[in-house]
């Protein structure tokens, strides 16, 4: 009888440490996680880069036609899009022209190539070239130019070497880097205005 009292008594007294040890328990605080990369984002405060649209239309009778997108970038500029309308595996010279202007049937209005510097005309590896000299570029089996390429001489806005409120002008031939003052290029057949952006 005696150790069945000490047994309930033993009991008895357990009970309500047992109950406080489950509350503390319950109530500790949840540790955050180390990794916190998936609910965190960083701020993104750059300024968006400016770009501007050109719509190349047909010139001196041809067919050609197309889309550029000229996008500011930190290493200059970038041409990107697509003329079409071409000779199958034909290859053409491409130039930015001093003036925003494609009027005339073959778009004389542009005026010469963009030459703020004064150079000679040549290519983008030589020594000298004009500012507006971007090379040649060649369309597929399907008489179309994939045009992606990055001008670190350029820029969109500021400064002399911007092509805002300048052209741009496709023509039939390929530039031979040599001829001057515009490399035997041939007749302007597809030319867009950059738009005036600020």
């Amino acid at each position: 009888m005696p150790s069945m009292m000490y047994k309930n008594l033993f009991t008895f007294l357990l009970l309500p440490i047992s109950l406080l040890a489950f509350t503390a328990c319950s109530h500790e605080p949840k540790k955050e996680s180390s990794d916190n990369s998936q609910t965190m984002t960083q701020p993104n405060n750059a300024p968006a880069k400016k770009s501007a649209m050109v719509i190349l239309k047909s010139k001196s009778l041809s067919k050609a036609n197309g889309t550029i997108k000229i996008t500011e970038s930190d290493q200059g500029i970038r041409l990107k899009g697509e003329i079409k309308g071409l000779d199958s595996n034909s290859g053409h010279a491409l130039h930015f022209h001093e003036k925003g202007s494609c009027s005339g049937k073959d778009a004389n209005g542009a005026g010469g190539h963009f030459n703020p510097e004064n150079e000679k005309h040549g290519s983008l590896s030589s020594k000298e070239h004009h500012a507006g000299d971007l090379g040649n570029y060649f369309a597929n089996s399907d008489g179309v130019i994939k045009v992606d390429k990055t001008f670190s001489h350029l820029s969109l806005i500021k400064g002399e070497m911007a092509v805002k409120n300048r052209s741009l002008v496709l023509h039939a031939k390929k530039d031979d880097f040599k001829s001057q003052p515009s490399g035997a290029a041939g007749q302007r057949i597809a030319c867009g205005i950059v738009p005036k952006i600020k």
